[in-house]
């Protein structure tokens, strides 16, 4: 069988035998990941080749030759392809070694009394993950459902991923335990697969209007024993794993400084026109999970404008959904899967969410994938003023500067091949562009952090 090593680095050439995975000399595993380094591949051939391993230990032999069948025909023609493979859909590895199921069904603005509908179909269209919150106020219908769904037999409790969050107005460190066995109560649950902290700012407890009084912002003191009492859940057995929502690198700096817990999950906001490769990046760096919400654009956002760019009515995205014969939200999706995030669209509508299902099987070109990138244009849709007050602006929300002026490097900073150190990045990888101001004259591997600095 096929076994990961996690947080392993190792190096060599796959080979594959009967009970294990034989290494020489040009591949690399680094936690979950799988880094080709072909000998023989020029420029114009594929540099790199990522697969986000989460085949569990019933993988047979053949489907991993079947693997690494796939990577010699990609590289003929390939410059960067990144695949996923399962058992069954995709998966992503947390860094607790739990799969996490990279596309799911979103449940913000679903109503209740069409929720519980919406969640059914997409258990029995082959959904594998849930994204709840306690906030948008249809977590019990959604428990409602998962039992039927339990006791019909549509799935096992343990093949379903459920995400909540906690809400801003439980940041106090004695509140977090009841908000998180509140939301077990509601969706008739013993454990969440994830808890996520919601938001960094936080809102008083007890508040049921905003108002400038119950706006407490973000304070990274108060954060940091947040995080503490949800480290506590995981003590508890209440959840399987923690994270954050809509930090910003500055803000997972600052937390970082005191967790004993590296969040498993960080869920933003991301589509084409806000593709965020330098938090993705970051994220990657810690081992963090980077998870999409809002993948399309989230054409039904409140306070959209009418002259907003959308996404959907965007025309390379039409040209690209003709030519693969998919609608533009499965493009917008597929995007996103096939840049390794965990992506989760929200609907009600039962043929929508059948068709939002279908983008895990849109494959996308090199061509396209560059296309798409093009696309960004650091547009935040989501801009966060709802939660803090009027004196703060969205760049302090977004640390706009200190994100800016952070740079992706580590206390080693060098690679492991060159050893040259590599701390002032104009771009590389992680910004999707290949190209780096400090190249190093090997193929590497950043020590420690799963990214790679290569020159090409």
């Amino acid at each position: 069988m096929l076994r990961m090593l996690m947080n392993t680095v190792l190096k060599g050439t796959v080979k594959i035998s009967k009970d294990t995975v034989i290494l020489e000399d040009d591949f690399y595993v680094i936690g979950n990941t799988f880094i080709f380094t072909p000998k023989e591949a020029s420029d114009t051939m594929m540099k790199l080749f990522l697969i986000n391993y989460s085949v569990n230990d019933r993988q047979k032999e053949e489907e991993a030759v079947e693997v690494f069948k796939q990577y010699l025909k990609l590289c003929e023609d390939a410059s960067e392809v990144f695949l996923m493979i399962s058992d069954e859909m995709a998966n992503l590895l947390l860094n607790t070694s739990a799969k996490i199921p990279a596309f799911g069904l979103g449940t913000w603005q679903s109503k209740p009394g069409e929720v519980g509908a919406a969640v059914e179909v997409a258990l029995k269209a082959g959904y594998r993950h849930i994204d709840c919150a306690h906030i948008y106020g249809n977590e019990a219908e959604i428990g409602e459902t998962l039992q039927k769904c339990f006791r019909e037999g549509v799935v096992k409790r343990e093949e379903v991923f459920v995400t909540s969050k906690l809400w801003n107005a439980d940041h106090a460190s004695e509140d977090v335990e009841p908000a998180c066995k509140l939301t077990l109560k509601n969706l008739q649950l013993e454990y969440l697969d994830l808890y996520l902290v919601h938001s960094p700012s936080s809102l008083a407890i007890g508040t049921v209007q905003l108002t400038e009084d119950c706006m407490l912002g973000y304070d990274p003191a108060r954060m940091a024993k947040t995080w503490k009492a949800m480290e506590g859940l995981v003590e508890k057995g209440l959840v399987k794993a923690i994270g954050i929502s809509n930090f910003t690198i500055t803000k997972t700096e600052n937390l970082l400084k005191t967790a004993k817990i590296v969040p498993a999950v960080n869920q933003v906001e991301c589509h084409p026109y806000f593709q965020q490769p330098k938090l993705k990046a970051y994220c990657d760096s810690k081992g963090i999970i980077f998870e999409v919400y809002a993948p399309l654009g989230s054409p039904s956002r409140v306070r959209k404008q009418d002259s907003d760019p959308d996404p959907l009515d965007d025309p390379v995205i039409k040209e690209i959904s003709n030519k693969h014969s998919a609608t533009v939200g499965q493009i917008c999706i597929a995007f996103q899967l096939h840049r390794g995030l965990v992506v989760i669209p929200k609907s009600v509508n039962p043929d929508r969410i059948r068709e939002n299902l279908k983008a895990t099987e849109v494959k996308l070109d090199t061509e396209d994938l560059q296309r798409l990138k093009a696309l960004d244009k650091n547009l935040r849709f989501f801009v966060g003023t709802f939660f803090v007050k009027k004196s703060v602006t969205i760049e302090e929300i977004w640390d706009v500067a200190a994100d800016a002026n952070f740079v992706l490097t580590l206390s080693e900073g060098c690679c492991m091949e060159c050893k040259d150190e590599h701390r002032s990045h104009d771009s590389c990888l992680w910004t999707g562009v290949l190209n780096m101001k400090q190249a190093c004259n090997n193929p590497g591997i950043i020590k420690g952090s799963g990214l790679l600095c290569h020159n090409v």
